[in-house]
């Protein structure tokens, strides 16, 4: 409890417990009008975006990867490695975003200039692509022309006019159709594409020149690849474009030329060691030859003649095993040699060919392995940087390092083979020694055919590799073959109609609702009377309906219609008197509230005329002297009155008045006076309200507005019956803290609220009407700003004009 009334002391809220369902319907009714403007203008906004945008349309085209590979179909997988399929996937999807592969696609394509038809309101334009009646042809001079557009009107079939803005000066040509229209900017020709009809003479047509980089990277970047699809090992390729054929024509192009390049890179490999072999072949044929040529020359001076007998034959069947083994270290240390000039002193990055020694021990393979990965890897790269690349220079070192050490490897397996030689050249000796007795000549000849069959045998064997590296490059192929030809969806991917359209509908239904809570939370008056039994300990006493007429000021409204609700509320207010004080004898009534406007005069008339109702004697005093009311109602001169009796200056008789109802009679405030809170604090009040006790019932004291001016607390005071007034959609709802701050400062315990023109705004929704009697203890000072003092010192102010800002998020 104790908690509660230390919140309603300082006046500590929040939206959730302010919530009022009443107070909301009330704002909605009052929004819906407005809620459907905007919902209106937020679709037509939509349906406005849906005229204006322009349509795009997208292309697909779907490439798979195929399982087998061509080496391995033509049982060539040892001469050409392929690389790993995920690895080589990686790298492609990355090769048809780069601009060196787009570069092809663009170069294929008509691109370099656009077409398009201008709209009648030339806030649409519509992409023509290749399905302008016209075509230019020609060059660019100046790079100022890019993206300008250049306005095309056809005059006839056989006569154009051309007219383009450039530097703020307007260029206009009038020319035969495929005539040259030359200038500083452009050469160009403009040629009628078939027939053209009386639509197409009536059409206003331009073309812009686009710059080739700008294109490329703009195809690049709309260019979109879905990942790879695991199970069908598929790539989808989209495009999305203002025009549905150059969508298509852009993603046909891609397929075509990925396919076309990818058979390129696996030849360009092939090639390179083609190209190697016959360099191969030219060099050892040539010796070969002249080797033999050499040993014929000698045979003829020599007159040597091969012997035939079976003695010599013996023996060369008993030297064959180690000629075989000379031939093949012959044959070795020469591929080896060959491979090393090669490899020192190419310059180029292609794959290295594979060796076969005939010496089983001996093998390169994964060196070359290495270096082949390595340069395939650079060839990757520059796809996209330069040779200055940091990563391409590391790719060179590496592949350098890797050269040095199959070097090594190189002179360590020659020097290998050499000391093999000569050990075999020892055991071979022995056996030369066992043939000394043949012929000198027989010995040399046969010694120079050894070294010519050894160098037709190498020479053979480049022969047959390179027979096979041809069948191989016959049987080179795509790994990808296009699964699906590009097509483009009929119906444009973007704007998306349905989609827009709902989007307006909700978003003018969002700002509606956001309007109502932003006027919901906006209204800061009491709007029901659970505004003020959560805020303060004061009772409500009771509670005064709207009245049904406007009315000009404050007037007696109970005599007229003594069954109406209004008349009813205050015969309910006057028994509740009896709950506060039920003592015998004359009573002090007195109404105050926290500004002008809510009603005080008002209350304090109608319920002195209830009261007389009871044929009590009823005097109402009017001591808002600052702003006299009582003269105004009752039409009469203010010349003497409470100022005046307070001040000494006329007796409290000579100054009441009849108010024209029975047993009720009034007291204007008199003149203005310039001290009237001194007035009231003067021990002259006091003799006036012991006097007039003695002559009435009840006196009915009409203060000022405690919100401005304390005149009223030291009334309050004295009173039996204080009663503060607050008006429904009027009242701050800050305004009921105040009446805590009088109870727990100024000691008034028995302070009750009447509120007044329920019904009105907001509270006409309010459907809780529940009193409550429970008392509280704090302190809240209300709020109180010059907004809600203005005129009190015054006449009444004009009512200043709403602004639009404040009739779309106030709800009065």
């Amino acid at each position: 409890m104790e908690n509660n009334n230390k919140d309603i002391e300082l006046g500590s809220s929040g939206p959730v417990d302010d919530f009022n369902l009443g107070l909301l319907i009330f704002v909605i009714n009052k929004s819906i009008v407005w809620m459907v403007l905007i919902i209106i203008l937020s679709v037509s906004g939509a349906f406005i975006y849906l005229r204006y945008a322009p349509p795009i349309y997208q292309a697909t085209t779907t490439l798979m990867l195929k399982e087998e590979k061509s080496t391995e179909i033509l049982g060539l997988k040892d001469l050409l490695k392929e690389p790993d399929q995920q690895v080589e996937i990686s790298r492609e999807i990355q090769l048809l975003k780069s601009n060196l592969f787009v570069q092809r696609v663009v170069k294929d394509l008509p691109l370099q200039i656009s077409y398009f038809k201008e709209g009648k309101t030339k806030f649409v334009n519509t992409d023509l692509y290749v399905g302008s009646p016209f075509e230019v042809t020609g060059k660019v001079k100046s790079s100022m022309i890019y993206d300008v557009p250049v306005y095309v009107r056809l005059i006839s079939p056989r006569q154009v006019q051309i007219v383009f803005t450039m530097e703020d000066k307007e260029q206009e040509y009038t020319g035969d159709t495929g005539s040259l229209f030359t200038n500083s900017f452009f050469d160009i020709r403009v040629h009628i594409r078939g027939d053209i009809d009386a639509e197409d003479l009536k059409g206003y047509y331009y073309f812009e020149f686009k710059d080739a980089n700008d294109m490329i990277s703009e195809v690049a970047d709309k260019i979109e690849i879905l990942p790879l699809d695991a199970s069908t090992k598929t790539i989808k390729l989209q495009y999305k474009d203002r025009n549905p054929q150059r969508a298509k024509d852009i993603m046909a192009t891609v397929a075509d030329e990925f396919i076309k390049f990818d058979v390129e890179r696996k030849n360009e490999s092939l090639y390179n060691i083609l190209r190697f072999i016959n360099n191969q072949i030219d060099t050892f044929a040539n010796a070969a030859s002249e080797l033999e040529d050499s040993i014929t020359g000698l045979k003829i001076n020599d007159k040597y003649v091969e012997p035939s007998n079976d003695y010599l034959n013996s023996l060369a069947e008993k030297s064959m095993d180690y000629d075989s083994k000379f031939r093949d270290i012959d044959y070795d240390i020469s591929l080896m040699r060959s491979f090393k000039q090669l490899l020192t002193r190419s310059k180029e990055y292609g794959n290295l060919p594979s060796l076969n020694f005939r010496v089983s021990t001996i093998t390169f393979e994964p060196e070359i392995a290495a270096i082949n990965t390595l340069q395939q890897q650079r060839n990757v790269l520059l796809l996209d940087a330069t040779v200055e690349h940091p990563e391409i220079r590391l790719l060179d070192k590496q592949i350098e390092d890797q050269k040095i050490k199959l070097n090594k490897t190189i002179d360590n397996t020659i020097t290998g083979l050499q000391d093999s030689k000569s050990l075999l050249r020892d055991e071979y000796q022995k056996y030369l020694d066992e043939i000394s007795r043949m012929p000198e000549l027989q010995s040399k000849y046969q010694q120079l055919d050894k070294i010519s069959d050894t160098k037709n045998d190498f020479v053979m064997n480049l022969y047959d590799q390179k027979a096979q590296y041809l069948i191989a490059s016959a049987g080179i192929v795509s790994d990808y073959v296009v699964l699906e030809k590009a097509k483009n969806e009929t119906e444009p991917v973007s704007p998306n109609t349905n989609m827009v359209k709902i989007a307006g509908f909700a978003i003018g239904l969002l700002i509606g609702l956001i309007m109502i809570v932003i006027r919901y939370l906006l209204q800061n008056t009491i709007s029901s009377v659970e505004d003020i039994e959560k805020k303060t300990t004061a009772p409500l006493l009771g509670i005064i309906p709207t009245y049904k007429e406007d009315l000009e000021r404050s007037q007696i409204v109970v005599t007229q219609d003594p069954k109406s609700a209004i008349t009813e509320s205050f015969r309910a207010l006057r028994t509740n008197l009896q709950f506060i004080s039920n003592t015998p004898g004359p009573k002090i009534l007195s109404t105050t509230s926290t500004i002008p406007g809510e009603g005080k005069t008002f209350v304090s008339l109608n319920t002195a005329a209830i009261l007389t109702l009871l044929n009590k004697r009823v005097i109402i005093l009017d001591f808002d002297m600052r702003k006299p009311r009582l003269d105004r109602i009752f039409e009469v001169e203010s010349h003497k009155g409470i100022s005046t009796i307070l001040s000494g200056q006329t007796g409290v008789d000579e100054c009441i008045m009849e108010s024209g109802l029975p047993h009720l009679d009034f007291i204007t405030s008199g003149p203005v006076p310039p001290n009237p809170s001194e007035l009231i604090l003067l021990p002259k009040l006091h003799e006036v309200l012991a006097y007039l006790k003695t002559k009435y019932d009840y006196i009915i004291i009409d203060t000022p507005p405690i919100g401005l001016v304390t005149d009223a607390l030291e009334i309050l005071k004295i009173s039996d019956y204080p009663i503060y007034i607050l008006r429904a959609a009027y009242s701050n709802r800050n305004f009921v803290y105040s009446i805590n701050r009088i109870i727990t400062e100024s000691k008034i315990k028995n302070l009750s609220i009447v509120v007044n023109d329920y019904g009105r705004g907001a509270s006409g929704y309010s459907y809780s009407y529940g009193y409550n009697y429970s008392y509280s203890y704090g302190y809240g000072y209300g709020y109180y700003g010059s907004k809600y003092g203005q005129g009190y010192y015054t006449s009444t102010p004009k009512q200043a004009p709403t602004s639009w800002i404040k009739k779309i998020f106030g709800a009065k």
